[in-house]
């Protein structure tokens, strides 16, 4: 089957796309790791998958620039400096990844989350609550506790970036079936959401 659009949002720089899988178009991206390794693309290096969670360009060629999910938050950096792509799970969150000297070196002024799930479908156990000791981010619901993985990221960008713009797609992954969920149904699948820069 054909790579489907399921997500599309527009920015002076570039369009964020979310897609069902691969796209067919030329990629930069990451082995994943669920880490807090933010790395510098290397356009001229079209072999070397490094390994880490947030990809950052610094740049003005027209390039592409991808992260994959399945529930975790796609988070789009737009710096006067350069721009970035970052896988944000709850790993990622709890070792700081958002308050990274790399991301505060590009003077980020807006970051556009992309579709992830959302608070009312992401139940956590007590313990969870050992990696987010001062979290606002939890809920208590029917006695069951619910973890808000975007208000955990904003929390972060507020506290380092306080006069940064935050968006969010408002989509969940695990309520729309247009996305891979791997909390709904532990699927392999992942969502492609791509970056399309373009040159200036």
């Amino acid at each position: 089957m054909s790579p489907k659009l399921t997500y599309k949002f527009s920015t002076p720089k570039g369009v964020f796309e979310t897609w069902d899988q691969k796209p067919n178009i030329p990629l930069f991206h990451l082995a994943q790791t669920h880490s807090n390794f933010i790395t510098h693309l290397d356009p001229t290096n079209h072999n070397n998958l490094s390994e880490g969670d947030g990809l950052i360009y610094s740049g003005n060629e027209a390039v592409n620039l991808a992260i994959v999910t399945a529930d975790c938050l796609p988070i789009l950096v737009l710096g006067t400096k350069g721009i970035a792509m970052i896988h944000a799970g709850w790993q990622g969150l709890a070792a700081g990844i958002m308050e990274k000297p790399e991301i505060r070196s590009l003077c980020p002024q807006v970051f556009h989350i992309g579709p992830h799930i959302m608070a009312k479908a992401y139940q956590v156990g007590i313990e969870f609550k050992q990696y987010f000791p001062k979290s606002k981010a939890f809920t208590l619901i029917d006695n069951k506790l619910y973890f808000d993985l975007e208000k955990e990221a904003r929390n972060q960008i507020e506290k380092r970036f306080p006069f940064a713009e935050t968006e969010s797609s408002g989509i969940c992954t695990y309520n729309d079936q247009h996305f891979h969920s791997h909390r709904r149904d532990g699927t392999s699948l992942r969502n492609w959401n791509v970056f399309k820069f373009q040159k200036t």
